[in-house]
């Protein structure tokens, strides 16, 4: 499974994580709850091989978003709202 990481970060450079979901639907849906539509972000720039993305637009308060996706081994629970990690 992956895991996506969403950072947040203005024009100074600090970088800070935001959250991390355990699907991109629940990233945007986040975004969509608590900062703006997506639409408003701008275009959205993915890696080739979809290991990271970004908004090209800042949100209304100035504030820049991007993701980073991982491979994780594990499952994400509905009922608890937690991923199981697994041992190799």
């Amino acid at each position: 499974m992956k895991v996506y990481t969403l950072y947040s970060s203005r024009t100074d450079g600090d970088m800070f994580i935001e959250a991390v979901f355990s699907s991109y639907s629940a990233l945007v849906t986040w975004l969509e709850v608590r900062v703006c539509k997506v639409q408003e972000l701008g275009t959205h720039s993915q890696l080739e091989d979809q290991s990271a993305g970004w908004f090209d637009t800042p949100s209304k308060d100035g504030v820049y978003y991007s993701y980073e996706a991982f491979d994780v081994i594990g499952e994400h629970s509905h009922k608890t709202n937690t991923i199981q990690f697994k041992e190799i």
